[in-house]
């Protein structure tokens, strides 16, 4: 669907638009592409009911093909401070002074053998000014 629609050309029914472009399984990133194409020239306008059923059906193909290939975990406390360390360039030792706890510990909660304290994740907030509820 690399051509431009106006309005007026746009296809109408369902028909018309499988028959520039084609709904099928997403297979690789040129399939994905070529949807995403398709969306941006139908996303914005007002559609008929053949229109959106199509948008819907492209949208849904696009949904199953990221879901499946561009999962994201949700983020845990541990993955959260590990990757605020990493960004700030600190270790255990550094995690160790800015709870003040020893090494040891501070690596014991990295190696997830210790938990991170109510107290703890409050620090890390303050110190990291974000919200301490990441860290749960």
């Amino acid at each position: 669907m690399n051509k431009i629609f106006s309005n007026e050309t746009l296809p109408k029914t369902y028909r018309e638009l499988c028959a520039v472009f084609l709904p099928r399984t997403i297979h690789d990133i040129i399939d994905l592409r070529n949807a995403r194409e398709v969306i941006d020239l139908l996303v914005g306008r007002s559609l008929n009911k053949d229109q959106d059923d199509y948008l819907e059906t492209i949208s849904e193909l696009i949904e199953v093909y990221e879901n499946d290939h561009y999962s994201i975990e949700e983020p845990n406390g541990l993955s959260s401070l590990k990757f605020l360390l990493s960004e700030n360039k600190l270790n255990g030792a550094d995690l160790a002074s800015i709870l003040k706890i020893s090494k040891s510990l501070a690596y014991k909660i990295l190696d997830k053998k210790r938990s991170i304290t109510p107290k703890q994740m409050k620090d890390l907030g303050k110190y990291f000014l974000v919200h301490p509820g990441i860290f749960l």
